[in-house]
């Protein structure tokens, strides 16, 4: 397999091993590091905030390493420009604010509803038929020989080959006027890291009018708005019984977020291939209950990685697996990003919290982080059990399979709720614990 393209340019991160620098981080109290060491690791931090500092800053702060440091610095200055320069499509640093296309081909672009990395998402018309659709599209018009424009198609080839009730449905891709694009069923829901944003709002609650409002109005920023004279929720975020919420302690709810989602990767895991992003952000909650599972930008084919090609691997801090940090990967990392997501909206917050990339690696990389119930000790003692088991930081002590991390997820709410089948869910867990793979 060739070398996977590079990450999208927002949040790209300077790889110092591949130039020969020093990795380090600079919150490091032991004394005995190298001087110079800690300046390049300072140096790139303060580049990658954009604070363009100063090398005869850093100069005088070290007198001693003086020469050394104004002979390195420049040279990590120049290399973190060049790697930007490389990794962003037309010289440009990021999505433009504003891509000025009202239609393309058949389809009219209605709003923007969401973005990401390498591609704005619209709702759109598509006509003369007047199906409502999602569209995306890449914001920048490359050639073809672009790693960009290729890893937007491999994105939408292996999304339409993936036909399962919770993965977003791709209907068709191309290219129009130089722009590519695919188009997606057009899911009315949040992603989860918006349910968590309300979550954490003094009520503490979302429902099905929450979602739907939040959708039509285009209030996607996680806020909850108030209608004295919205009728009442007649279908609960959950699938549970009418007139229900999504609470901050909804525990079986919660898990049936994540046997959907894992039904999602194992179907996806039978054939071949990866997610390798699964975060808040790529799974959507409709007012009807159900997960998709989105964005398989950076999927890859795990016979590609298995053919020993594996390289820089792209995934999301913090919800990549430790080994994706080293360009490796499995059907288990899916499980440890899913793991994460899980433990995000058990605690309403990441794992893993820091202020610069650098500092997250290392975090990720040498600690532990909380405990489920260390942060919220109303979770019960079953569910930490199953976050803290597909989160391990050891591959071979993780869920093996997306099959053993659902049956958990499914047997805790056996446990937890006596009266399944009257809410709905046995005939939805029934079809999800069937060995057929459809």
């Amino acid at each position: 397999m060739n070398t996977p393209p590079p990450d999208p340019p927002t949040g790209t991160d300077c790889d110092a091993e591949f130039f020969g620098l020093p990795v380090s981080d600079p919150t490091s109290a032991d004394a005995s590091r190298d001087v110079v060491e800690l300046a390049v690791s300072s140096f790139m931090d303060g580049l990658r905030r954009g604070t363009r500092p100063s090398v005869d800053e850093f100069a005088q702060r070290y007198p001693e390493h003086a020469d050394e440091i104004r002979e390195v610095l420049p040279l990590v200055a120049a290399m973190e420009s060049w790697k930007t320069a490389r990794e962003s499509p037309g010289g440009v640093k990021s999505i433009p604010a504003a891509i000025g296309l009202e239609r393309l081909g058949e389809f009219r672009l209605v709003r923007e509803i969401g973005r990401g990395g390498m591609g704005v998402v619209y709702e759109a018309v598509q006509e003369p038929s007047g199906r409502r659709v999602a569209f995306k599209l890449l914001p920048w018009r490359l050639p073809e020989t672009s790693p960009w424009r290729q890893r937007f198609l491999t994105e939408a080839r292996t999304t339409a080959r993936l036909r399962h009730p919770h993965i977003v449905p791709v209907y068709e891709f191309g290219e129009q006027q130089g722009w590519c694009y695919y188009v997606m069923q057009l899911v009315e829901g949040l992603s989860l890291d918006r349910i968590i944003r309300l979550l954490k709002q003094p009520a503490g609650t979302v429902s099905a009018d929450d979602i739907q409002r939040a959708f039509a109005t285009g209030n996607l920023a996680g806020r909850a708005t108030t209608d004295a004279s919205a009728p009442p929720s007649t279908t609960s975020p959950t699938g549970d019984k009418p007139g229900g919420t999504l609470r901050r302690d909804s525990w079986q709810q919660i898990a049936a977020i994540g046997i959907q989602a894992a039904d999602a990767l194992r179907f996806a895991h039978a054939r071949g291939t990866l997610h390798l992003d699964v975060k808040p952000a790529n799974l959507l909650l409709d007012p009807h209950g159900s997960v998709w599972l989105a964005d398989f930008g950076v999927a890859s084919q795990r016979d590609d990685l298995l053919g020993g090609s594996a390289g820089h691997l792209a995934g999301t801090l913090p919800y990549a697996a430790p080994e994706q940090i080293d360009g490796l990967a499995d059907e288990r990392s899916d499980l440890y990003s899913l793991g994460t997501t899980l433990y995000e909206l058990c605690t309403l917050r990441p794992p893993f919290e820091a202020t610069t990339r650098t500092k997250l690696v290392a975090q990720m990389q040498t600690t532990i982080p909380p405990r489920p119930r260390e942060v919220n000790r109303l979770i019960p003692v079953e569910l930490e059990r199953i976050i803290l088991k597909a989160t391990e930081r050891t591959p071979e002590l993780r869920f093996q399979s997306a099959d053993e991390l659902l049956e958990s997820l499914w047997q805790f709410i056996q446990r937890k709720q006596t009266t399944v089948s009257s809410s709905g869910w046995g005939e939805l867990f029934g079809r999800l614990l069937r060995r057929d793979g459809s």
